[in-house]
């Protein structure tokens, strides 16, 4: 999985997006890799390179690769935690998002 934007500079948010996904996670080492990506896709609807794939190979640099470390099951323990607590103790209005 790729993540970008401003939230991939925090490794807690990316590591645990990577274990709970039980996927590697690639940081682009890029700052503006957001940016970047518009740019690739004006690279391939200008004709500079024949299609986004080619773009993407052209100007992408190198990614830092977060492994995860195989807690997937603790995070379906905390889920099913979760979940009985919201319906022993009513939480739901507590937490923002919902599992």
């Amino acid at each position: 999985m790729l993540i970008c934007g401003g939230l991939s500079k925090n490794t807690v948010f990316v590591q645990s997006h990577a274990n709970a996904l039980g996927l590697p996670v690639l940081v682009p080492e890029e700052v503006e890799s957001v940016l970047l990506g518009s740019a690739m896709l004006g690279a391939s609807v200008s004709s500079f390179y024949p299609d986004l794939k080619s773009a993407m190979l052209g100007m992408a640099g190198p990614a830092k690769v977060i492994e995860a470390n195989n807690l997937v099951e603790g995070y379906v323990l905390l889920t099913v935690c979760y979940r009985t607590n919201i319906g022993v103790f009513g939480i739901t209005n507590r937490f923002p998002y919902t599992l």
